[in-house]
Order: structure tokens, then C-alpha cells, then sequence
């Protein structure tokens, strides 16, 4: 625990505190879909253990004699409206943090958020290819899940934002978040149309994706 963090060597633990129902402004009509709104540095440091994570403060901690000492905090922008933590946040290389800030329910200034704890860098990609019902991480990359009334997208993304992959699963289904260290892997998924049995019971089916 007394490695340092710009290497990224330990196992630096991050907390999310305040993050929900804050209602923030934000200038419509300035973004455009899949483009930067903003790129914010905070301060990091050597001796940091752990960071936490608030809307619009970050902060770092070591342990002085079993007891938490701040030794860097910064007054950052890093929530504009809302984190549904039902949505898995992912944790990538031990240095990124990247999570959907939510725009629920009006829907008109979400993206996903990109913290580096390594450069002390905050990323937020305007887009409305997020994690609206589902989240997930493998390989370094976060992917952002949703699920309509027309089809059920899967958009992926490297720790720096930039939208790599995208498919559309041939069922309409609300996937369960997940987190994979080796290939390949399973998730599961919720069919969102009803289904019927023989008896006539109605029922969702339930999907396994490898």
C-alpha cells in the first residue's frame, strides 16, 4: 500500500458518495452526439491509498496510523445530473473510473464519464449511447447497454471515450450487468416482450449470451 499511484502498481480504491438526484445546468443546443463537453484536471498524488469520488469534488487519501489523511483535493465538475447505481461502473487498468451520468428523465444531456486517476484528468462524452439499462467491463473496455421498445444496442468504449464497437443482440432484452477477466464470457438478459407457454402463462424469457 505504499507504492506509488502515477504507476499504477497498487490496487487504489475509489468510493462514489453524493452522486444522486443532483440537477445541474447545462447548456443545451452547445453538443453535438458522440462530442466532448468538457475535459477537467483534479489533483492526484503519490501517497494517495484511495480516492472519493463526489459530483463535484474529488479527494485523496492515505492512512496516518490507521486513520484516513487527506493529501490532495480538488473542486471538480464530475456529475451534471444524475448515477443510477443499479448501472455497473467500471474499474479499468486500475486507473480509469468511467460511469453513465444520467439524464433521466428528460434525457437530453446524458453521457458517460472518464475519471484518471493516473493524469488527474475528468472526461465527459456527451452521447446517448450510454448505460441506460445495463453496464459492463472486460479487457479495459466499458460497455454501455440499453434497451428500447425497437431493438437493444451495445456500444463499447476504451478508457479515453472513444467509441470502439457497437452491436444490436437480435432479442429485445434488459441485459444484467457484468464484469469479465477472461474470454469468452457469459451474461444473462431479460427478454422484454412477454412470452406465452402452453397452458397459456405468461412469462419473460431469459437469455444466455456468450
Amino acid at each position: 500500500m505504499k507504492k506509488k499511484v502515477r504507476k499504477v502498481k497498487k490496487n487504489v480504491k475509489i468510493a462514489m458518495i453524493a452522486l444522486v438526484c443532483m440537477a445541474l445546468p447545462v447548456c443545451a443546443g452547445l453538443f453535438t452526439l458522440n462530442a466532448f463537453s468538457s475535459s477537467s484536471q483534479f489533483e492526484v498524488s503519490d501517497s494517495a491509498q484511495f480516492y472519493v469520488v463526489g459530483a463535484d469534488r474529488i479527494t485523496g487519501y492515505a492512512m496516518d496510523n490507521d486513520a484516513p489523511s487527506v493529501c490532495a483535493d480538488s473542486k471538480v465538475k464530475v456529475l451534471r445530473k444524475n448515477v443510477n447505481f443499479s448501472i455497473e461502473r467500471a474499474e479499468l487498468e486500475n486507473r480509469y473510473l468511467l460511469f453513465t451520468d444520467d439524464a433521466w428523465p428528460k434525457g437530453n444531456s446524458e453521457g458517460i464519464v472518464s475519471v484518471d486517476f493516473e493524469k488527474g484528468n475528468v472526461r465527459f462524452l456527451k452521447t446517448k449511447h450510454n448505460a441506460y439499462t445495463a453496464a459492463g467491463a472486460k479487457d479495459n473496455y466499458y460497455f454501455a447497454v440499453s434497451a428500447s421498445s425497437e431493438d437493444s444496442p451495445v456500444w463499447v468504449y476504451s478508457p479515453d471515450l472513444k467509441e470502439v464497437s457497437a452491436a444490436t443482440l437480435d432479442q429485445r432484452v434488459i441485459l444484467s450487468n457484468f464484469k469479465a477477466d477472461s474470454s469468452p464470457f457469459l451474461f444473462t438478459g431479460t427478454a422484454v416482450d412477454l412470452s406465452e407457454d402452453a397452458s397459456g402463462a405468461q412469462f419473460f424469457k431469459n437469455y444466455l449470451y456468450s
